[in-house]
């Protein structure tokens, strides 16, 4: 019996080497094929035109192209339930979005959770902007403001995601001032500033950075975030308008991940690649003439992140009544 249970251990041994080998050989030939990179958002908007811009470099760093599919729709579930189903090997990658990862998981079904990432960066840090067309009779945030207390309900106001970073800095803004207004929702920044521009809505809470595209047609009325923009340097924050902190604050971050359960070995190279990318100054440079502010994160960091940001939409959740306390 003592020589069975040798025997066992023996090969039990082997196998085990042999899939542990198995997996570094895979690891030393990867990534032997195309990278396909889920945008969860269509394409224009700020998740995508500066997704794309990473991807073009990492495409270089890592030595295959990178396959770029937009899958919008349900604010980027449509995506991030789609990336949670791709097989965890490498050749399946997501841009992913705080809050919203955080969010939704929370506030309705899924098919992802906020554990099906597997950070390997952040490298965006989008604040919420307020704007209006240039011809809007709205010249500052007070306007719109005074003019929704005046008339409540009436000021129709698009947000490019519902349950995301612009519907939450709407409702902080609510929440600081008393203000009612009629919230329309879209799948991006794209379709809400087609809206705008259109005259179907009023005022748009939408990123910075893409108010910063067609800022020759819009006029920013304020920024959500604590020290004014060096795209927009005349524009006022919320905080300078006395918007208390806890309310006047509102940004969506963007990296990339991969799914959990990606060998690590993998997880190793695909981090290590990005933070070599984001080293590049043309990179960089050109995420800058984008409007994007930089806020540029490891894997260990992009890790604490989440956990912070998860504090932060638990309590904003609790507060409007959306999450058992």
């Amino acid at each position: 019996m003592f020589q069975r249970m040798r025997k066992w251990i023996v090969l039990s041994t082997v196998l085990l080497a042999g899939v542990m080998t198995a997996g570094w050989l895979f690891a030393a030939d990867y990534p032997s094929r195309p990278i396909m990179m889920i945008i969860p958002f269509a394409a224009g908007g700020g998740s995508d035109i500066q997704g794309r811009l990473v991807a073009k470099y990492f495409e270089k760093e890592i030595g295959v192209p990178m396959v770029i599919k937009n899958v919008p729709g349900g604010s980027g579930q449509n995506g991030w339930d789609m990336f949670a189903q791709q097989k965890p090997d490498g050749y399946s990658l997501a841009t992913w979005n705080l809050p919203h990862i955080v969010m939704q998981p929370l506030l309705r079904p899924t098919v992802y959770k906020t554990e099906t990432f597997e950070p390997l960066c952040f490298f965006r840090f989008d604040p919420v902007a307020i704007y209006v067309p240039k011809e809007s009779p709205f010249k500052s945030l007070q306007d719109f403001i005074a003019q929704s207390k005046k008339n409540p309900g009436k000021v129709v106001v698009g947000c490019s995601l519902k349950w995301g970073h612009t519907d939450a800095g709407l409702w902080q803004l609510r929440k600081a001032t008393g203000i009612e207004v009629r919230e329309v929702n879209f799948n991006s920044n794209a379709d809400l500033n087609l809206s705008l521009l259109g005259g179907n809505v009023q005022v748009a809470f939408g990123n910075m950075s893409v108010a910063y595209a067609i800022k020759d047609k819009v006029r920013v009325l304020g920024i959500m975030h604590k020290v004014r923009s060096p795209y927009f340097p005349d524009v006022p924050t919320l905080k300078e308008l006395k918007i208390p902190d806890k309310w006047a604050i509102m940004a969506v971050k963007t990296g990339f991940a991969a799914p959990k359960g990606t060998p690590a070995n993998i997880i190793d190279k695909l981090s290590s690649s990005c933070s070599k990318v984001l080293k590049n100054k043309a990179l960089l440079s050109e995420l800058e003439k984008a409007g994007a502010l930089l806020e540029i994160q490891d894997r260990k960091q992009a890790e604490l992140e989440v956990g912070k940001y998860r504090t932060l939409v638990e309590e904003m959740l609790r507060e409007r009544g959306m999450l058992k306390k």
